[in-house]
């Protein structure tokens, strides 16, 4: 869920139970499942915010592990493949 003043970037994935609310998402940032991105923070570009995350404050946003490696890598290139087998 995207609530209130919030920004997203582009080339994002959001996943599902996850909420930002109050904050700006750079781009390239994969978001795992049932995170919550609040606080007015700013996550920046390439990043990974792993599943079940809670990120409040401007230093946990900083913190986070780059996109590059990370589970969460190839998701964006996953989703359009099985959207495209759908149609």
């Amino acid at each position: 869920m995207v609530h209130g003043l919030a920004w997203i970037g582009s080339n994002n994935f959001v996943g599902i139970e996850s909420m930002i609310f109050n904050s700006k998402v750079g781009n390239n940032v994969s978001i795992g499942v049932a995170s919550t991105i609040t606080g007015d923070v700013e996550v920046p570009d390439n990043r990974y915010v792993p599943p079940g995350s809670v990120i409040t404050t401007q230093e946990q946003a900083d913190a986070l592990p780059p996109r590059a490696g990370s589970p969460y890598e190839k998701t964006n290139d996953a989703v359009i493949h099985v959207n495209n087998a759908l149609c």
